[in-house]
């Protein structure tokens, strides 16, 4: 037995040693399917994402020669003047013509039904579901038993799980928003979404920071820290719009060369809506959804869309000074508002500065059916 006492020994610490090379190698291949599921295509990094799902058909009004206009099907003549209570289930478009030599201006109004936009929602819970947009509401409403939604798990870089069916995911060419391409690999069923752009992409360098040192801070002072402010509601990210005036519609000019020449020409009318973004870092954004892309822009993306140079800095963010109250600042303006609420989707918020009074309605991201449901 002493004899193989050597033998044994040594196999004992060879079998030990695979065995701890096994262990971390499963623990860098774990991390690494984390870290790719954490930045892939799907969720770039964020908390969660919003994804656009793109309609194949053709919404583009075709038009030729100086006084005719082409239209598609499902175009159709309306109003020979602006009206402001369009119809939100609508897209309008104004067709111009302009002569300076015969000093003569035609307008003509033209629509047309559209269906309400439909979204992918997904976060880093796991969990997907789709959405339609409430244009009425500007809020995002669960689709029950959609396609797609579930718990969602990623194989490698292009395959993707949901409640055991298999998807591939692939980007669709260099262009942006990104877009991309996903399909039922047992029915063939294909699917583009595109990125709106939300959360938003903030910059850190420009907007308050609320650390963890502040947190502590004020969760010593009066009992809890920025995530249990009315704004955040326990949430990381919190999305409110107005509660009035938070839609309206934006004309999409082609130019001003009118002014200069005989033209003519059709100005485009998107829906839009108004929203607010709140998350745990103090970081604020106005943003609009707009009806062109169906994508999230900012207030300095629409702010330098009119400016030739737009080295602008604009600072802005939130943190809470009080029980009831939070700081923000915007455009380098400080304003203290005062909150209260009569139930948890609606926010009453005083600016003791101004004496103005606003209304906060709570948007529908997260999903409500989400939290507590899919968490892995």
């Amino acid at each position: 037995m002493a004899y193989f006492l050597p033998y044994l020994s040594k196999n004992y610490y060879e079998m030990k040693r695979m065995s701890y090379c096994l262990l971390f190698s499963f623990f860098v291949l774990l991390h690494s399917c984390k870290y790719k599921t954490d930045t892939g295509l799907l969720l770039q990094g964020h908390e969660y994402k919003l994804w656009h799902i793109m309609d194949d058909g053709s919404d583009s009004l075709e038009w030729n020669n100086l006084d005719t206009v082409k239209l598609n099907s499902f175009w159709v003549k309306d109003v020979d003047e602006y009206v402001n209570d369009h119809d939100m289930n609508s897209e309008y478009a104004h067709y111009i013509r302009i002569s300076k030599k015969k000093g003569m201006n035609r307008y003509q109004w033209f629509k047309k039904k559209s269906d309400a936009p439909e979204f992918l929602y997904i976060d880093k819970d796991r969990y997907a579901c789709r959405l339609v947009f409430n244009r009425k509401t500007g809020d995002f409403d669960e689709i029950p038993d959609a396609e797609l939604t579930g718990y969602w798990k990623l194989k490698n870089d292009s395959l993707m799980m949901i409640n055991n069916n298999r998807y591939s995911i692939k980007r669709i060419g260099n262009i942006h928003p990104v877009a991309i391409q996903i399909t039922d690999l047992k029915t063939g069923n294909k699917l583009k979404i595109r990125d709106s752009s939300f959360p938003p992409a903030l910059n850190n360098e420009y907007y308050i920071n609320w650390t963890e040192e502040n947190d502590k801070a004020h969760h010593k002072k009066w009992g809890f820290g920025i995530k249990q402010s009315p704004l955040l509601q326990g949430y990381d990210y919190k999305l409110w719009r107005k509660g009035e005036d938070f839609y309206g519609c934006r004309p999409v000019n082609k130019g001003m060369e009118f002014m200069y020449e005989d033209i003519d020409y059709i100005n485009r009318y998107y829906y839009y809506c108004e929203f607010m973004y709140f998350d745990k870092y103090g970081r604020y954004a106005g943003l609009y959804l707009f009806g062109d892309e169906w994508r999230m822009r900012g207030y300095e993306e629409l702010f330098c869309m009119g400016l030739l140079d737009c080295d602008v800095v604009i600072t802005c963010g939130w943190q809470p000074v009080g029980n009831d109250s939070i700081r923000y600042v915007y455009l380098n303006f400080n304003e203290t508002v005062k909150i209260s609420y009569s139930n948890k989707d609606t926010l009453h918020l005083h600016n003791l500065k101004t004496n103005e009074e606003l209304r906060y309605i709570a948007v529908n991201l997260p999903p409500k059916n989400k939290r507590g449901k899919f968490k892995n």
